[in-house]
């Protein structure tokens, strides 16, 4: 789209969307473990990973929803947190979840 910068612009969207929250989640591995473990197999578009028990899930997506983020609980089948990061999605945004989910770990890890 040529309103938010044309798909090259696009492009490095999504790339530092992905190191983002790839990065909060590999640097975390005894609390946020993903779902893909082959790095390049890895979608920018859909991320899905866990926490140690669906306790802390739970506690994850209900604190997530009271600080504004939406639609983070799982797959019905799969369960843990899938984080949808289209075009739509900022990278301010994602930079607001990897915040929220540094905060979760230090206090719930």
């Amino acid at each position: 789209n040529k309103s938010i910068g044309g798909l090259e612009a696009i492009h490095r969207s999504n790339l530092r969307k992905g190191e983002l929250l790839y990065g909060c989640i590999d640097s975390n591995p005894g609390f946020y473990r993903s779902f893909v473990t082959v790095k390049e197999d890895r979608s920018y578009m859909n991320v899905d990973f866990f926490l140690p028990s669906e306790e802390l899930t739970d506690r994850f997506v209900k604190e997530s929803k009271a600080a504004g983020m939406m639609g983070l609980k799982g797959y019905r089948d799969l369960g843990g947190i899938r984080v949808s990061m289209y075009n739509a999605t900022t990278v301010d945004q994602v930079e607001t979840l990897v915040q929220f989910m540094e905060e979760f770990v230090r206090v719930n890890g």
